[in-house]
């Protein structure tokens, strides 16, 4: 698995000439069931370190691009095993990808976090819908 996933990051590099995936999208939106989630996350997550491709960022694109889930936990999230993943290769990979960047994996998923985020996400569609609202009367 771990080659395949790598063989396709060459050829992103071969045909494009660097990784910079799109920021603040989800890589599996065919994944629809946490897609909502996934999406607030890396672009939390973006905010951070999206220009660097070993950062925060980077891993939980990577682990998305091989369909890991977003569990809710309470009011936070935790990131699960894609189903079709051995749990031994999961393991490795959580180790390898994401727990060296632990301390800030946990700030983003942490209920607090999620929270500010969803308010800041309803204050924006707010402002858009009197945006919108304002436009049909000029």
């Amino acid at each position: 698995m771990q080659e395949e996933v790598f063989a396709g990051l060459r050829e992103v590099l071969l045909h494009h000439g660097s990784f910079t995936p799109a920021a603040r999208q989800d890589p599996r939106p065919d994944l629809a069931d946490d897609h909502h989630r996934w999406v607030t996350l890396l672009q939390m997550a973006a905010e951070i370190d999206y220009q660097d491709p070993a950062g925060a960022y980077g891993a939980l694109y990577d682990v998305r691009c091989i369909g890991a889930r977003l569990g809710q936990v309470g009011n936070g999230w935790r990131i699960e095993m894609p189903a079709d993943l051995a749990p031994a290769e999961w393991d490795n990979l959580r180790r390898q990808w994401l727990m060296p960047h632990s301390a800030v994996l946990w700030r983003l998923l942490s209920p607090t976090t999620n929270e500010r985020s969803r308010l800041a996400n309803e204050d924006t569609h707010k402002r858009n819908r009197r945006a919108d609202d304002a436009s049909k009367h000029i």
